[in-house]
């Protein structure tokens, strides 16, 4: 069975508790500024100062020990010190610390590690690793202080209205909060947004963010990592530029053959137009000459014609057969023939006409000479 507290029956318990909360409370307030802390709050409740360093090296519970010795003197026991970021990285709480003090602590991580906090040479060795080609134009400006918010914001505007750079890069090193709180200033974040140029922010380190990072139009964890966004690595250029020569000559050298190529055939083209028009030439030729031969082998033949036609008219008027067909006759004696003079009266001949033959015998043989010489 549930039972119901009435909090109308039981006010004046209520009321106690809620006085002894309160009166908890205002003493621990009361107490904060003077160092004490009754419960035991975190930096966010109990109000402090907090850092955040990079270091060479991993952050492990010697290096933990080792940075709350080297701060004790400074922030007092109230120090801690947790990893953070990627391992490399330190945050450091302490109670509420002067501007003095801040410095003072700051140096004496800087003696202890080996701290180099000028963002400026960060930015400047890394550029000339990777693109020393780069110029920089430095607009120094005050980033603690009364004037910091003021001689930030002109050194913003006064880069942008310079033509020689290409962009704005505003950096700092790594420090509390309460250092970096500047950058959160309306006056520089709207100073940004008006730059005509790119702005990248790099303030802190990577856990550390502001109203600047919102507003610029890049933000890097470090100033080293906004050198290597801001610039290209030469490397990287020096292998693309390879890597497009080889291209570029790929392409000539295809480009090239492709050239030959297309010479080639049309060379080859050409020669066999060459040719056929050669062979064209030749054929008509060969077609001159072969009706040159026809006709030079006609007249011939018609000339050997009317030769032979000719030679056969004469043979065919000095055979004795066609005397015979004239009607005259051929005296054969023996079966050879002889001469009238040559026969004697009493031998028996043969006339031989062009189509009968007669047998004959002489009775005499006149001699025609004597009768017309009388």
């Amino acid at each position: 069975m549930l039972k119901t507290f009435s909090a109308t029956k039981n006010f004046k318990y209520c009321a106690i508790l809620s006085v002894l909360l309160v009166a908890a409370g205002l003493v621990a307030l009361l107490a904060a500024p003077f160092g004490v802390n009754l419960f035991n709050l975190d930096i966010d409740f109990a109000g402090g100062t907090s850092f955040t360093y990079q270091l060479n090296e991993e952050v492990t519970p010697d290096v933990i020990d080792k940075v709350e010795d080297s701060v004790a003197d400074v922030a007092g026991k109230t120090v801690s010190a947790v990893p953070t970021g990627d391992g490399t990285q330190v945050l450091i709480k302490t109670k509420n610390l002067s501007s003095e003090d801040r410095e003072k602590l700051h140096e004496a991580m800087k003696t202890t590690f080996s701290l180099e906090d000028d963002a400026r040479q960060d930015v400047q060795n890394v550029i000339r690793r990777r693109w020393p080609m780069v110029k920089l134009l430095l607009a120094p400006v005050s980033v603690q202080g009364i004037e910091a918010e003021r001689s930030i914001t002109e050194g913003i505007r006064r880069l942008d209205r310079d033509p020689r750079p290409d962009l704005i890069l505003v950096t700092r090193g790594g420090g509390s909060k309460e250092d970096l709180w500047v950058f959160n200033a309306e006056r520089i974040a709207r100073a940004a947004a008006a730059c005509r140029k790119p702005v990248v922010s790099a303030v802190g380190h990577e856990i550390d963010t502001s109203i600047l990072d919102y507003v610029a139009d890049l933000r890097a964890p470090t100033p080293s990592a906004a050198a290597e966004l801001c610039v290209p690595d030469q490397s990287d250029v020096r292998q693309k530029i390879f890597i497009l020569q080889q291209n570029i000559q790929k392409n000539i050298q295809n480009r090239c053959k492709l050239c030959y190529n297309r010479f080639d055939q049309l060379a080859t083209a050409q020669l066999l137009q060459r040719q056929h028009q050669q062979l064209a030439r030749r054929e008509r030729e060969l077609a001159g000459l072969q009706a040159a031969v026809q006709q030079a082998a006609q007249h011939r033949m018609q000339d050997a014609q009317r030769t032979l036609q000719h030679a056969a008219s004469v043979a065919q008027s000095l055979s004795p057969y066609a005397v015979l067909a004239r009607g005259y006759t051929l005296t054969e004696r023996n079966g050879v023939p002889c001469s009238v003079e040559a026969l004697h009266p009493g031998e028996a001949v043969t006339l031989r006409g062009a189509k009968a033959a007669a047998e004959c015998r002489i009775e005499a043989v006149h001699n025609l000479e004597k009768q017309t010489g009388e």
